[in-house]
């Protein structure tokens, strides 16, 4: 399958993007849209097919170049690569799941239906693909099936790495290719040559292992393996066997979780203290997403200050607001944080209306609408019922003892 076959699913996604032209969004409103409808296709699809990596690449484009353009889809105003965009928030991304790693998630989810699941699908593939073999042993070079199976055949040893039997009659696990006993997979271990030292043929199941007779051998792992089968044959049981599928923390579960899956094999990268000041509870998203473009480096827009701690160093006062301060309470590092990401937010409008001929607004006027921004949002989190934020709104408009001073320069 190419590109071309993947057509109606770039199209679709065009289709969406081009239906939102009339809507004035903010970045995060395009972050929303692409997080929620533009993934949610993409996943619908790669929950039956393995999308090309052409059609990964053109759907990641498409994404950046609205992220950053809007409908308009330019491609020339993204302003941080789509790669650094696709990390989790603590690496310094925006919590996009790469489509690379997330398609490779859903073909390990259909081999993980091959081989524990009992469907229609299942049934067809075991009696006209696998027949009366193991999914195992069949060779990546095999002209049988469609393209999508041979694909699901390439991810068979990662899927190796995850999956183990819990073996009761042993009836559907292969003795040789899968994980059942405590030696792991034992045809990895000893080879083809393992069939003529104990044997059992390459086919065999572990319940077929029930007719084996114990033999002595010089080696001691095959007589580890001897003493396998006997403790099998102790516990055999007329249930059927459980499939079961590591998880994020080496845990083996009766059920496939995609996000530990996406754990175990996503590419990793360096982690940043500054994310507890971008995300945090109650952050204005729109605020959010422009405090983030400004701590990775896009531009530094604000020189802010602590009453009782001031600095005018940008890395000094992104450190003080990501790790807080031992004394702080609750209130004020939401105060602190919330306050930072309004301030920068309000520059940012205010270097935008300069830059198209709108006459500046006094410094007067900038730090009223930050109290206004922080009067509002205690208030919507007075509406909910938090009554620490409810007693902290309070404390605030009362003493001011507790919030950030900030100058802003006209020359900002």
């Amino acid at each position: 399958m190419t590109v071309t076959d993947f057509l109606p699913l770039v199209e679709k996604i065009r289709k969406r993007i081009g239906s939102w032209t009339g809507r004035f969004l903010s970045y995060a409103g395009h972050l929303q849209l692409i997080n929620s409808v533009i993934r949610s296709l993409t996943n619908f699809w790669m929950a039956d097919f393995r999308l090309p990596s052409g059609c990964i690449k053109e759907i990641d484009r498409i994404c950046s170049a609205f992220l950053w353009s809007g409908p308009e889809l330019n491609g020339r105003k993204a302003k941080i690569s789509w790669s650094e965009v696709c990390r989790t928030k603590q690496e310094g991304g925006l919590g996009l799941r790469p489509l690379k790693e997330v398609n490779l998630v859903s073909v390990l989810k259909l081999l993980w239906r091959v081989l524990s699941a009992k469907s229609l699908w299942v049934n067809w593939i075991k009696i006209y693909l696998i027949r009366k073999s193991s999914i195992w042993m069949i060779k990546e070079s095999t002209q049988g099936g469609s393209w999508m199976w041979r694909k699901i055949l390439k991810c068979r040893e990662l899927a190796k790495s995850f999956y183990k039997v819990e073996v009761r009659n042993g009836s559907e696990t292969s003795f040789w290719y899968e994980n059942w006993s405590s030696l792991g997979c034992l045809h990895d271990t000893l080879g083809d040559g393992g069939y003529i030292d104990l044997g059992i043929s390459a086919t065999a199941t572990v319940e077929d292992s029930r007719n084996h007779r114990r033999r002595n051998h010089r080696v001691q792992f095959l007589n580890t393996i001897e003493v396998e089968i006997e403790k099998f044959k102790r516990n055999w049981s007329q249930e059927e066997d459980i499939s079961l599928w590591k998880n994020d923390k080496g845990k083996y579960k009766k059920s496939f979780s995609t996000k530990d899956t996406w754990l175990c094999i996503r590419e990793k990268h360096v982690l940043y203290s500054w994310h507890k000041m971008i995300w945090f509870k109650h952050a204005t998203p729109r605020d959010a997403f422009v405090s983030w473009m400004a701590v990775r480096g896009v531009g530094s827009v604000m020189r802010g200050t602590l009453r009782d701690q001031y600095t005018t160093r940008w890395e000094s006062l992104i450190q003080m607001i990501s790790g807080g301060n031992s004394g702080w309470s609750k209130v004020k590092i939401f105060t602190v944080r919330y306050m930072f990401q309004s301030a920068i937010h309000m520059l940012w409008r205010e270097r935008n209306g300069r830059r198209h001929g709108e006459p500046p607004s006094p410094v007067a006027v900038l730090i009223k609408r930050l109290d206004k921004n922080m009067r509002n949002i205690f208030l919507v989190i007075q509406r909910r019922g938090d009554c620490e934020y409810k007693k902290g709104l309070e404390n605030w408009f009362e003493s001011r003892r507790e919030v950030i001073s900030v100058r802003v320069r006209a020359d900002a």
